[in-house]
């Protein structure tokens, strides 16, 4: 597959299922790249907000650790 297939497909995947992509006028690996970068920190947010998981925890919590966690392979 060409490298321009590929872009292309990066492209019509932001379009079709980032809602209010693309904000931003640049190409399809910059908006990849910058919707990376933002979900990787509102995951990391999330880890320190919820904190390690103790005994005690509601399971909800403990598992919405878990899930950040998993999301960026941290698990």
């Amino acid at each position: 597959m060409s490298e321009y297939t590929e872009i292309t497909k990066l492209a019509d995947y932001i379009i079709k299922e980032i809602p209010g992509e693309p904000s931003q006028s640049e190409g399809a690996g910059t908006t990849a790249i910058r919707l990376m970068k933002k979900y990787r920190t509102a995951l990391d947010a999330i880890i320190h907000e919820l904190g390690v998981p103790q005994p005690d925890y509601p399971a909800p919590v403990s598992n919405a650790y878990h899930i950040a966690r998993k999301a960026l392979n941290e698990e």
